[in-house]
């Protein structure tokens, strides 16, 4: 995919704002953008941490990091200054957290972040001592709340996600993995092909068909059992582009 060009820098086109969100983009989905969406209009500088970097290929985890942020600057092109993050174990009690993802933007010579960006009061509260509290003065715009911290100007964003009626990630993987098309309506339309190719085929349900199809169609790994009767072997798309059945041992096999 082609990545959107940036709008040229221009003096009287800036902010001054640094905007931080955290997402682990599993898929990058409309709630994702509509939140991102939020932040590039605020800020000059468009930070996103991408969460549990240490899990690819898994159930909850299917994408690798490097397949998140394609997807991201697919829509947000090089304005997004993506940030690898792993799980720390932090509690809610302390500030490790935000203090490891600050710690990590500085490191790849990131601004400092002003402004944080959530879809919900509950992720809020992770941030709220380095950004601003949930009582300090706010104002509310088109479902959008803007906490300010009166001392040191920094900001909170609350892009509540609950107001949109999309479903959850989780949601959307479910469909992707049951191969119920309707999670099409969930995700830009421009990774509509992304994800059904890059999608770990052992995550989702067998295809049906009445014969082998075009091996060029699908991705390698690609399960699929056939309506013919008798036959009740479940194939596989392999690295040479041949359906085969799987063994026993094949079926018995973790991912």
């Amino acid at each position: 995919m082609k990545p959107l060009k940036d709008t040229p820098d221009n003096p009287l086109l800036k902010s001054g704002r640094v905007g931080l969100a955290v997402m682990r983009v599993q898929p990058l989905h409309r709630g994702h953008a509509r939140l991102l969406e939020v932040m590039r209009q605020d800020c000059d500088t468009l930070i996103v941490g991408v969460g549990s970097t240490q899990h690819q290929g898994v159930p909850l985890h299917p994408f690798t990091f490097q397949q998140r942020v394609e997807m991201l600057k697919s829509i947000f092109g090089d304005s997004v200054k993506p940030i690898p993050l792993v799980d720390i174990e932090s509690q809610l009690a302390t500030d490790d957290w935000v203090d490891y993802v600050l710690e990590k933007a500085r490191k790849l010579n990131l601004p400092t972040p002003t402004d944080y960006y959530t879809g919900s009061a509950q992720d809020a509260k992770w941030y709220v001592n380095r950004f601003a509290q949930l009582t300090d003065p706010v104002q509310e715009v088109a479902g959008v709340r803007c906490h300010t911290n009166p001392t040191t100007g920094r900001r909170l964003h609350v892009v509540e996600r609950a107001v949109t009626g999309y479903p959850s990630a989780t949601e959307i993987r479910g469909l992707v993995e049951q191969r119920d098309t309707e999670w099409h309506n969930y995700v830009p339309a421009r990774l509509g092909k992304y994800i059904e190719w890059h999608y770990p085929p052992h995550l989702r349900v067998a295809l049906k068909a009445n014969d082998l199809p075009d091996p060029t169609l699908y991705p390698t790994g690609t399960r699929l059992s056939l309506a013919t009767p008798g036959d009740d072997a479940l194939y596989q798309l392999y690295d040479d582009g041949k359906w085969r059945p799987l063994s026993k041992a094949d079926l018995k096999a973790k991912y």
